[in-house]
């Protein structure tokens, strides 16, 4: 079938709506097109260093993506991240990642530089 071929290469790009003939529409949430993107950068290897750091969490917006997280000063080991304590609101990279998180918990995350912002790709509760 071409339509599918031709569908699979239009998401393969990034594509966030897609009008295929005889489907219709085939729309792609904010958050399954950071997927995908990021799934296309990790093939290509392109990926900033990272870095590893705890904070709290103030606040968990599923419909956007995005973690808000109290931190203290953190940086890559490359210099490519650095940002003072502050409280910043982070995309993350799948929806997965806000899985069991809310705002008040602490937490332990990772994060590295994506499509030009800093991303966060991991988070995990802690005791403190």
């Amino acid at each position: 079938m071409m339509w599918t071929s031709k569908l699979k290469f239009a998401l393969s790009l990034g594509a966030g709506l897609v009008i295929a003939p005889g489907l219709g529409v085939a729309a792609m949430t904010s958050i399954e097109w950071l997927s995908r993107m990021e799934q296309i950068e990790l093939s290509r290897g392109s990926m900033a260093d990272h870095v590893h750091a705890e904070g709290t969490v103030r606040a968990v917006d599923p419909g956007s993506g995005t973690v808000t997280i109290l931190h203290p000063e953190i940086g890559s080991a490359d210099k490519s991240i650095w940002m003072p304590s502050m409280t910043m609101v982070f995309h993350v990279s799948r929806s997965e990642v806000l899985r069991g998180v809310k705002a008040g918990d602490n937490v332990r995350f990772e994060a590295t530089r994506r499509r030009g912002a800093v991303m966060v790709t991991h988070i995990t509760k802690i005791d403190r």
